[in-house]
């Protein structure tokens, strides 16, 4: 995930890469920002996050790290 974060001000030299994700996926965009700023990389990473939307019995759809409680 961080090198998706990254790759475009790697390779493409964006300077300000917005992340879209969930809210449980916040620790990522500071990660990748300390990342780049240790790689010498001159990209600001910004994150806008939405609540986790619900699957099929009101199981959190969005991402795999939640767990999943079957009633």
């Amino acid at each position: 995930m961080f090198s998706d974060f990254i790759h475009q001000g790697f390779t493409h030299k964006f300077k300000n890469v917005i992340v879209l994700s969930g809210i449980d996926e916040h620790p990522y965009v500071a990660k990748a920002s300390e990342i780049a700023e240790r790689m010498n990389i001159d990209m600001t990473i910004s994150g806008i996050f939405s609540k986790v939307i619900a699957g099929f019995n009101n199981q959190p759809k969005m991402s795999k790290s939640l767990p999943m409680f079957i009633s």
